[in-house]
């Protein structure tokens, strides 16, 4: 896990400010005010949540594809746009880095934390 500071985000609305970073474009920041305005970065959030609980050590490519269904096949940058979001919340935390069956490249693993798993079960996680 970095250093960084837990993010300050609000699970159920967070801030368009808060998916994007102040050195982002134009473009950046308003596709991060249209997933948060919609809902859609909240509900992506409470999906990653889920698959990483039902399939801890997992990469983010292995997530994606334990996520997709025959009609909608979820790409990788799906749940590695969120578990930033989850890790800063502290809801999963980084695993060992492995050789990932997708890509065929080492990545990062992940693991809900006890807190990741209390509120997934409690259904706040939105």
């Amino acid at each position: 896990m970095t250093n960084e500071k837990p993010m300050q985000l609000n699970f159920f609305e967070p801030s368009a400010s808060q998916l994007a970073r102040k050195s982002d474009g134009d473009t950046s920041k308003a596709a991060a005010a249209s997933v948060t305005k919609s809902g859609k970065a909240s509900r992506q959030r409470r999906a990653v949540l889920r698959a990483v609980i039902v399939h801890p050590g997992k990469t983010t490519a292995e997530l994606a594809v334990k996520m997709s269904t025959p009609s909608n096949v979820v790409s990788r940058q799906v749940p590695g746009r969120r578990m930033i979001e989850l890790e800063r919340l502290g809801w999963v935390t980084r695993g060992d880095s492995r050789f990932c069956s997708v890509n065929g490249t080492k990545a990062r693993t992940y693991h809900a934390t006890e807190a990741g798993v209390r509120i997934a079960s409690s259904g706040k996680a939105q």
